[in-house]
């Protein structure tokens, strides 16, 4: 499965991280109620959902099963055991069966206790696989039959969407107001996001006057919603009134986005915007200065890139060679790039020196248009003559960022021509003029492998050590070194590097691989976790037993460490506490807005609160904390990982020495959970597959979200991209496969599993290569093997992947696979 992935986290180390996006960037990327419905995010289901509490002693005690029970289970309670049955089929996203289910408890025991949740389940059922129509009826249904029961609320506004989605606008638009007038606290939490379904219900009933009206309600809110919401009403406006040919009505709203968005992505988008609007309107005076601005103050961006070529078009005088030659760059047209730059830089002919540049004009643009076009030559297939020119660029301009660029890729391109000396030469030049460099920490790695290479890993060794006290890739160094030596015969210096690998920390895989090392463990076969040996795998009430006082050993431990760091500020602080922080959080509009959300099943609207309250409460370990419980109680996976890992991340600016298995065991699982548990093992024991590998690939995949989906169109927790999950859908005889199946998480860990299995199959149980093939496919993995057969010597298979993003997958799963085991053994 050739993918790239989205929403994982990247290394802390080479484990514990965050957002690959961040989260200023996904903030003003992903606007709008989405292309999924509610209901069609299985992984939080309003129906079995625990209500947000106001203490975190409340929080479910058991991270594995998070399905309170519907029905207080007797001997002999027959009703409340489907009903259990059937809440955790509809949470695992098997709509299907849990249609079934819910049906038969509403014909078998009509009179039951558990009548009444069995018919709201089933509305949620039909909800889920896109059944609207009788997910109406049965919210219906349950309204008349139970019109007091406490979930009424939540079937009202399942009603509206139901009908949203039968295209009853009219209706739609009465009960998500029924919803507004009946429950006033829970609807004022969440106004914006009610007012903005009202709005679009209106809209789509040819309403366009009350549905203006509508969003610019959400856009006046100053606590109904994030900051996404308010731009997205505002949005609206504006395209509405661009669509309706009053194009200088729609300047105001997006001018109003700009005044609070703050990702250069978005505000350029929103920037083209406004300079189209001005277009269409025939406001020629308006039209040329904003579009040139969108040029100017975003260069670079998908829009000022498309403002690019509509001027070019137009033979607007304003576009000068410095654009038409970046223009030609981008396209990859490296003639025309190099002939136009040539101009711009003042060279009188083909192949001349550049005379003294241009005085009127910034070092770095024009050091810029020269790095252009030096790597035009380079990508023209003219190696001497891009290296002259990176060399000339280095030398005339060294104090522009564009040098910095031309040195790295000089050293690059020397290395690449096998000119190894003046290679490692140039790494060392390009650390010691630009220390500070993006670019310095793989320099200086280059320059140690180089080294290595060349003279030895005596020669090499300040180089790593220097490494490893400043940069995350000195954990590579040194284990390099190390093999160096013990290749060099020189067995005497091998275990000390070991031994500082594996206390520096163990979520790297390096630092794995030595703690391994020096423990004689083999990586290949590994030893599958069992009752015997990972009992609290195993054990559901051994989870649920130790909760407690590992919530109160992590509490301790939080509180000791934030102690000491604030009675070490001198300035004076307001009293921070455990209780006071909880507060805060628990008081945030966020956090409520977050809890109802999460309760109508509104997911993805609750996953951007999340997002926000993890963004808001960075750099505050106790908020942190709360939120990492909180969100593991409301099935907000992947936002506790973020919050907890981010917890972790800050102990550590304080203890880099000390691994995540140091930390209290609850905070270690809390960054290495087991949900979903119930499904991996019900999947895994099909194909003889450890339960901790496969949760250590879904953490990789997904973080264990849901909804996950690709640049590459991989969906769902296991990232399976609907090419593979139509043809792993024939294999299992599942004729009514569809895409969005791969959303749900039964599906998904059943198809990714089943992937897994195969290529484990394919590799003769090789789990490694397994994983190397799910990542890149199968047709790569011939060529590693034959090159580096992993039972002969399993770092170098590792080394030799040549796909940079499947080598870090295989480290990455290899660790997490190493510290489940860790974390979760008796």
């Amino acid at each position: 499965m050739e993918k790239k992935k989205r929403g994982q986290f990247p290394r802390r180390g080479l484990i514990i991280g965050l957002i690959t996006l961040g989260l200023a960037t996904i903030l003003f990327l992903t606007f709008g109620l989405g292309n999924k419905l509610p209901w069609q995010n299985a992984s939080l289901d309003p129906t079995t959902a625990p209500r947000l509490t106001p203490s975190v002693d409340l929080v479910n005690p058991n991270p594995r099963s998070v399905i309170p029970p519907t029905a207080t289970l007797q001997p002999g309670n027959e009703p409340g055991r489907l009903l259990l049955l059937a809440d955790k089929m509809l949470v695992n996203g098997q709509f299907n069966e849990a249609v079934s289910q819910y049906s038969s408890i509403l014909a078998g025991y009509p009179n039951s206790p558990e009548a009444a949740a069995a018919r709201f389940g089933l509305a949620r059922a039909e909800a889920g696989r896109n059944r609207a129509k009788e997910a109406a009826l049965a919210y219906q249904q349950f309204l008349s039959d139970y019109p007091k029961d406490e979930r009424r609320r939540l079937a009202i506004f399942g009603l509206a969407d139901a009908q949203m989605s039968l295209g009853q606008y009219e209706a739609a638009i009465a009960s998500y107001q029924k919803y507004q007038q009946e429950f006033k606290e829970q609807a004022k939490s969440i106004a914006g996001y009610l007012q903005f379904s009202i709005g679009a219900a209106y809209m789509e009933a040819g309403k366009s006057s009350e549905a203006l009206d509508s969003y610019n309600q959400v856009a006046n809110l100053k606590d109904g919603g994030s900051a996404l919401l308010q731009a997205n009403a505002l949005e609206r406006i504006g395209d509405y009134y661009v669509a309706q040919n009053r194009p200088l009505e729609a300047i105001p709203a997006y001018n109003r986005i700009l005044s609070f968005a703050k990702v250069n992505s978005y505000r350029a988008e929103i920037a083209f915007k406004i300079a189209s609007a001005y277009d269409k309107a025939g406001q020629t005076e308006q039209t040329g200065p904003a579009y040139q601005a969108v040029i100017d103050q975003y260069f670079g961006t998908s829009a000022a890139n498309r403002t690019l070529q509509i001027l070019i078009d137009a033979n607007n005088p304003a576009i000068d060679d410095y654009l038409r030659g970046y223009n030609a760059y981008r396209k990859a047209q490296y003639n025309d790039a190099v002939n136009i730059l040539d101009k711009f830089i003042g060279r009188p002919g083909p192949g001349q020196p550049v005379p003294p540049l241009p005085t009127n004009v910034s070092a770095e643009k024009v050091a810029r248009a020269w790095l252009w076009e030096a790597i035009s030559i380079e990508s023209l297939e003219i190696p001497e003559r891009a290296i002259k020119e990176y060399r000339e660029i280095i030398n005339r301009l060294p104090k522009t960022a564009a040098a910095e660029e031309a040195n790295w890729r000089l050293a690059e391109l020397l290395r690449e021509q096998n000119n190894l000396n003046e290679a490692t030469s140039e790494y060392a030049n390009l650390v010691s003029r630009y220390p500070n460099s993006r670019y310095a920490e793989d320099s200086l790695f280059n320059q140690f492998q180089l080294v290595l290479q060349k003279d030895g890993p005596e020669q090499a060794d300040k180089l790593a050590r220097t490494l490893f006290d400043n940069y995350g890739r000195g954990y590579d160094a040194l284990f390099k070194l190390a093999q160096g030596y013990e290749a060099s015969g020189r067995p005497e210096l091998i275990r000390p590097l070991y031994q500082k690998l594996a206390s520096r920390n163990a979520a790297n895989y390096f630092s794995v691989r030595a703690a391994e090392i020096m423990a004689g463990i083999a990586p290949l076969p590994p030893v599958a976790s069992k009752a015997e040996t990972h009992l609290p795998v195993y054990d559901p009430q051994r989870l649920a037993t130790d909760f407690e006082p590992q919530k109160k050993e992590l509490e301790g431990w939080l509180i000791g460490w934030v102690s000491k760091t604030t009675s070490t500020n001198s300035t004076p602080q307001p009293a921070y506490t455990l209780d006071s922080a909880t507060k805060t959080v628990r008081d945030d509009p966020g956090l409520s807005r977050f809890g109802e959300l999460t309760l109508l099943g509104r997911s993805g609207q609750a996953q951007r609160e999340a997002m926000e309250l993890v963004g808001r409460y960075t750099g505050k370990p106790y908020e942190l904390y709360y939120l990492a419980l909180t969100f593991s109680q409301q099935r907000q996976y992947y936002y506790s990982i973020q919050a907890a890992s981010d917890l972790f991340a800050l102990f550590q600016k304080q203890s880099p020495n000390v691994g995540l298995l140091s930390a209290p065991e609850l905070l270690q699982r809390l960054i290495y959970p087991l949900y979903y548990l119930d499904l991996v093992q019900e999947q895994t024991r099909r194909y003889n597959i450890d339960p901790l590998l496969m949760l250590s690939l879904v953490k990789q995949e997904s973080a264990f979200n849901p909804n996950a989906q690709s640049g590459a169109d991989a969906m769902g927790l296991t990232q399976v991209i609907p090419s593979t999950g139509k043809g792993i859908a024939t294999s299992l005889g599942k004729r009514d496969f569809q895409n969005q199946d791969l959303f749900r998480p039964y599906t998904a860990i059943e198809f990714g599993t089943y992937y897994l299995g195969q290529q484990i199959k394919n590799f003769e149980g090789d789990p490694y290569a397994a994983l190397a093939a799910y990542n890149s496919g199968a047709g790569n993995l011939g060529e590693w093997l034959k090159a580096n057969p992993p039972e002969r010597n399993f770092d170098q298979f590792v080394d030799g992947i040549t796909f940079p993003e499947t080598r870090l997958y295989v480290k990455i799963i290899y660790t997490s696979y190493y510290l489940y085991r860790q974390i979760y053994r008796d």
